[in-house]
């Protein structure tokens, strides 16, 4: 009887491995390959949207705050001012508080805005701020 179980186990492991390569040979896999685009939309809105300077004595500061929000759904960093298409200022100056910050999703932030005038050569002046920033 020892023998005879002897042999019906090792039968029955040989047909388990039997059966375990058959399967196997018949695994089959299937690669779906994919890709995609990361979208990023960078947005920035400044409310109030213009600056008016109202009267400016010439020699002294006047500032102005805007509200920036950023719209977009990423980070925007190093933000940076400059000024462009000036008319009727020769000698000014133009400083903010948020130079090289930072502004997350969703995130407002109030910059102050200091002009002060030096010389000039019109009873009028106009300029434009412009506001950039770094995304990934």
């Amino acid at each position: 009887m020892n023998e005879r179980l002897k042999m019906a186990t090792l039968a029955f492991v040989v047909f388990v491995l039997f059966v375990g390569l058959v399967c196997a040979v018949y695994n089959y896999t299937l690669t779906i390959p994919t890709s995609g685009k990361i979208v990023t939309s960078p947005g920035l809105e400044a409310n109030p949207s213009t600056i008016d300077w109202g009267n400016v004595t010439v020699g002294t500061k006047v500032s102005k705050s805007v509200t920036l929000t950023n719209t977009g759904n990423v980070q925007l960093s190093r933000l940076n001012m400059t000024i462009s298409n000036v008319v009727g200022l020769t000698n000014y100056t133009v400083t903010w508080n948020l130079e090289g910050q930072s502004i997350n999703p969703a995130q407002s932030l109030n910059a102050t805005f200091t002009l002060k005038v030096f010389e000039y050569n019109a009873t009028n002046f106009s300029f434009n701020i412009i506001i950039t920033a770094s995304y990934p």
